[in-house]
């Protein structure tokens, strides 16, 4: 009877901590399936509120996963349709997760491969081995968004059956981030292939390349209703293309666009390699190979890490006293 007695306060006790785990676990689920109704609800709202004045967006069998320790939207299929447009975008399976912990902080995944139709143009299919990005919410910005893909690939039905192969890159990268009112952005790509039959097959080696720039007033363009970076400016840190072993061209410089559209701005930029680029460049313009041949060798002449000005006022791209092009207005 005494030993009984003794363990009966330890009993108690292993009993309360039982039925307090079980009910933390209970309160810890249905708190979970509680926030995830409010997930599903808030989706099924932004939904219905993007889809109209001719827009359609779908995310097929659209459901919150994750239990336990993340939550996440998920779905078959993604559908957008612009009608006014004439754009019909559609991929494959698209999932998302957050940790229970930090919710703010948003993973994704979209399935290949996705078809993109314009009117007036051939559509054209798009396909990877992985594509995933990763975002903090933030407002009105996010504090941070990435997009990474691997082994893209891109095609272009012009006349069915017939396909045509646009293009293949072994990996691409894009970054985004509000630093104050500015906006970041950067992208890169490497082993970009660009198909030899949109070329008049002509052989081009693959490329790598990127751009860094800054938008001054980014965020105010990245949430007005009706975008325009007209009256806005930014600077180019740097844009380089480079077909490998050392030979690369960069460029960078501040930029402007008027409230007319057009672009102003003064870019410097250096080559490194310039006889390789210049071969290339034969290859895939034989028809201006003299003007080519004659632009490498004034550029060799300024020595090395000479850089180039080049002047854009008014849209009118030029180098001295020669015009280059012109860029047309932006809207």
């Amino acid at each position: 009877m005494a030993e009984q007695t003794t363990r009966s306060p330890y009993h108690r006790r292993f009993v309360w901590l039982a039925a307090a785990i079980v009910f933390a676990i209970s309160a810890y689920t249905a708190g979970w399936y509680y926030v995830a109704s409010l997930v599903d609800q808030e989706a099924s709202k932004t939904i219905a509120s993007v889809n109209r004045n001719g827009i359609r967006f779908n995310c097929d069998n659209n459901r919150v996963d994750g239990f336990p320790f993340r939550l996440g939207l998920n779905c078959d299929r993604v559908v957008f349709e612009h009608q006014v447009e004439g754009l019909v975008f559609t991929a494959g399976a698209f999932r998302s997760a957050a940790q229970v912990y930090n919710p703010t902080f948003l993973v994704s995944e979209l399935d290949g491969n996705a078809k993109l139709e314009i009117r007036g143009f051939p559509p054209v299919t798009f396909d990877w081995e992985n594509l995933r990005s990763s975002v903090r919410l933030a407002s009105p910005l996010p504090t941070r968004f990435s997009l990474e893909g691997r082994k893209i690939g891109a095609t272009a039905n012009a006349d069915r059956p017939s396909i045509r192969n646009l293009f293949t890159a072994k990996h691409i990268e894009a970054h985004m981030r509000p630093n104050n009112s500015a906006l970041d952005l950067a992208a890169s790509f490497a082993e970009l292939m660009i198909d030899r039959s949109l070329i008049e097959d002509r052989a081009l080696p693959a490329f790598n390349g990127g751009v860094d720039l800054a938008i001054v007033d980014g965020v105010r363009f990245a949430t007005a209703p009706h975008k325009s970076l007209r009256g806005n400016s930014g600077i180019l840190r740097d844009a380089y293309l480079s077909p490998g072993d050392n030979s690369v061209i960069r460029a960078s410089g501040p930029f402007e666009v008027d409230n007319q559209g057009l672009v102003n701005a003064k870019i410097a930029i250096k080559v490194d390699g310039i006889e390789k680029l210049a071969s290339i460049a034969m290859q895939a313009f034989p028809e201006s190979a003299s003007e080519i041949e004659n632009f490498a060798a004034s550029l060799k002449a300024l020595g090395d890490d000479q850089e180039l000005p080049l002047h854009v006022v008014k849209g009118k791209i030029s180098y001295g006293f020669f015009e280059l092009g012109q860029i047309p207005p932006l809207p």
